[in-house]
């Protein structure tokens, strides 16, 4: 792809919503501030993957952690936009979160703002299951957040809360 393997791009965007503990009786709230990152245009034409950075809250598991993941961006072909965190919640466990956003292009405004998700385990055992909304007040702050970057290597994706 030559010049477009340096030059990339980054934005911040922030979702919010609820999830409920597979037992519990109430939903808590659920939401993220992350950074996508993409390390060059060409690796994203080619892995279709955004590296994600950021801090999540799940009500009664995890309050401000720190999470790393990808996203897999692949909206016009697949028309899906495909999250994967992971994070150590308050009791000290590794969990992962993952959310799906189904693109219908005849009804992008819905489908391109709700995120169902769930939350499993380290033994993959489902904990909760929840859906983040991107708020029409969240479109300007992530537009304005957009920057190129060039010569940023794709982020290391160790375990969230592993030592670096």
């Amino acid at each position: 792809m030559g010049w477009l393997d340096g030059l990339g791009y980054k934005f911040q965007e922030r979702m919010m919503g609820t999830w409920r503990k597979k037992g519990a009786a109430a939903d808590q709230p659920y939401r993220f501030d992350l950074v996508s990152i993409a390390p060059s245009f060409g690796s994203l034409a080619r892995d279709q993957l955004l590296y994600l950075d950021g801090e999540l809250t799940l009500g009664g598991l995890a309050e401000k952690v720190h999470a790393t993941g990808t996203l897999r961006f692949t909206p016009w072909v697949r028309r899906r936009l495909e999250y994967e965190l992971d994070f150590v919640a308050d009791d000290g466990q590794r969990y992962h979160a993952s959310g799906l956003k189904t693109i219908r292009h005849l009804n992008p405004f819905k489908t391109w703002t709700t995120l169902p998700s769930r939350v499993v385990d380290a033994a993959g055992n489902v904990v909760g299951e929840g859906t983040a909304l991107f708020p029409a007040s969240e479109f300007l702050p992530l537009v304005s957040s957009f920057r190129f970057t060039r010569g940023q290597p794709a982020p290391r994706l160790a375990a969230a809360g592993a030592p670096a």
